[in-house]
């Protein structure tokens, strides 16, 4: 049942891995070597991951997110729950592979150290954010982030 759940809301890559190989192949500046790096990040990534840097790179929306670390504030861990916690802890991973930075230059040593309005792509995320597609994503499937990300 849990396989079940998590490939069904994993469904939802399908679409952008298909928009991603079909821009590949019209896309001579991409080398093979990083072609293979572009779908190997993608496939690493989860559906929500996805999301996160859609909503990165949403600078008309950047208002909604949170503008500081939850770093020594305890209520708002608290209100973020689990479930929330579990998203810093995708958006620190996301950070951890070099694919977002912080605009301040601050350094995320840890996951309360994630600082959503200040999210900024870097390196090979705005690859991926053109080649997917990930403007495409729905505001419905946003929802959820900004609501935690407040």
């Amino acid at each position: 049942m849990l396989l079940h759940a998590r490939d069904a809301y994993e469904e939802k890559k399908v679409p952008l891995l298909g928009m991603m190989y079909a821009l590949l192949a019209f896309r001579p500046e991409v080398t093979p070597a990083r072609a293979n790096h572009l779908l190997y990040l993608a496939s690493q990534l989860t559906y929500r991951q996805l999301v996160v840097l859609a909503i990165t790179n949403d600078d008309g929306n950047r208002e909604r997110l949170r503008h500081r670390s939850y770093r020594d504030d305890a209520e708002a861990i608290a209100q973020l729950g689990g479930e929330g916690v579990a998203l810093l802890i995708e958006i620190y991973d996301i950070y951890q592979r070099g694919l977002l930075s912080e605009t301040g230059g601050e350094t995320w040593i840890c996951v309360a150290d994630v600082n959503p309005r200040a999210m900024r792509l870097q390196g090979s995320a705005y690859a991926l954010t053109a080649l997917m597609g990930l403007a495409t994503i729905s505001a419905q499937d946003r929802v959820p982030i900004y609501a935690a990300l407040t």
